[in-house]
């Protein structure tokens, strides 16, 4: 009984260790530190558009650092940011350009740095409150057919009907 009882005690070991040497993902790198965490935009209009943030981030370590890529996590949001290593002391900066339309109401994206070919991470968030505009029925129905109705499609795709 106590042989299958360390056995099993030992597989359990094994398999855990096993499992954590397979991958955690990256790391948090705590010396690519960026000079502003969160961005609050405050109040923005929809009607206005697109709004961009800077974010700058200096490493603070003793090796180069790269940014491998740049996840924003959603269609509305696009980043840019250097391509070239930075050395240690040096500055690198991640611009952010957020595009409210079609959107309404407080919002919080997350906006995660790969690094060293994806080994460790960074991130930083952006905040905002979108006010959002009435769209007139013409941006999404552009085709005229009389008495108020208006369509998106120029043609109906009616099957073959006896007369």
């Amino acid at each position: 009984m106590k042989m299958k009882r360390f056995l099993l005690v030992l597989l359990a070991a094994f398999c855990l260790t096993l499992a954590d040497a397979q991958g955690g993902g990256p790391a948090f790198m705590q010396t690519f530190k960026p000079v502003e965490r969160v961005h609050d935009f405050g109040k923005i209009y929809e009607k206005k558009g697109k709004v961009v943030n800077v974010f700058r981030f200096k490493n603070m370590g003793n090796t180069p650092v790269a940014i491998t890529e740049v996840n924003t996590w959603c269609g509305c949001m696009v980043a840019n940011y250097t391509k070239k290593a930075v050395r240690p002391g040096e500055t690198a900066t991640v611009m952010v350009t957020f595009d409210p339309n079609h959107k309404s109401g407080n919002f919080v994206k997350q906006v995660v740095l790969l690094l060293n070919d994806g080994k460790n991470y960074a991130r930083v968030w952006i905040k905002a409150n979108v006010v959002p505009y009435q769209h007139p029925v013409t941006e999404d129905h552009p085709y005229y057919f009389g008495q108020g109705l208006y369509m998106n499609q120029q043609l109906l795709p009616f099957p073959d009907l006896k007369v």
